[in-house]
């Protein structure tokens, strides 16, 4: 009787290597039990973790860089919060006046012109013209600080992109004016 050789059950198992012991960075007790997986499987011998030896210092006290950028983000937020409240204040001034002299809602929007002397004159249009007019460069306020914050941190590549957001809003103001 002969018997068959396979070449899968002829060859002798691989030698299997312990796994290698966990690299866990000088981490408080509190964080490494917080953030350790439920279960853990041993990593692959020669997969070790790399973590910047000042993981903790720098998740607790950020860099000067990283507290600019926050700095930028919440200035471009709080110019955000302010247009749309303001354009939204100008906006429900105008129809309280309506409402308060009793006229007809303006079915039309104010030249710009017109705007301020109709302001002055008490007129609902000019408020909510004014009030449009501050919703509208609203974001165009945004975009244009986020070319100056790009420009700063030295991120040409998202300056470049964001300006040209800014031509292309640009463009489409002055072909919706005709």
């Amino acid at each position: 009787m002969t018997t068959s050789s396979h070449p899968e059950t002829d060859k002798a198992a691989p030698a299997r290597t312990p796994p290698a012991a966990p690299v866990t960075p000088d981490l408080p007790a509190e964080v490494r039990v917080a953030h350790a997986p439920a279960h853990a499987e041993p990593r692959p011998a020669g997969r070790a973790i790399h973590v910047a030896p000042d993981i903790v210092r720098r998740v607790t006290q950020p860099d000067e860089v990283d507290r600019e950028k926050r700095d930028l983000d919440a200035l471009v937020h709080k110019v955000l919060v302010i247009g749309l409240a303001l354009s939204t204040a100008l906006m429900l001034a105008g129809v309280a006046l309506d409402l308060i002299l009793g006229r007809a809602m303006p079915e039309t929007v104010a030249a710009l012109g017109e705007v301020f002397p109709r302001i002055m004159a008490l007129r609902p249009s000019g408020l909510l013209t004014l009030g449009l007019l501050v919703l509208i460069a609203t974001p165009i306020l945004r975009v244009i600080g986020s070319i100056v914050a790009f420009v700063y941190e030295r991120d040409w590549r998202y300056a470049g992109i964001t300006s040209v957001v800014f031509l292309v809003m640009m463009v489409s103001i002055m072909i919706g004016k005709g």
